[in-house]
């Protein structure tokens, strides 16, 4: 019986890591589009006017590319209708 080699430590983690991380990812994913198919769609849209009433400033930055008071990033996306959002967490 031949026996293989054994796995370092490290090489089993850090593909065990890797694994999981790609199955968070997938179910991330699922997520979202099962959110969109119930009329929940993201909005992570960025170069649009900054709307208080939809989006919340995290900072200030000065672009070249965006005339001011452009949205220019996106922290953390919100989920919501066109009438309402569920926004992010607080």
């Amino acid at each position: 019986m031949r026996r293989q080699p054994p796995t370092t430590a490290r090489t089993a983690s850090s593909t065990g890591v890797g694994a999981i991380v790609e199955g968070i990812r997938a179910v991330h994913d699922q997520a979202v589009n099962v959110l969109e198919l119930l009329g929940y769609p993201r909005h992570a849209e960025t170069g649009v006017a900054f709307d208080p009433a939809r989006h919340e400033v995290v900072g200030v930055v000065q672009d070249p590319d965006a005339p001011p008071g452009t949205v220019v990033e996106v922290l953390r996306p919100a989920t919501g209708t066109a009438s309402g959002s569920s926004g992010p967490p607080p």
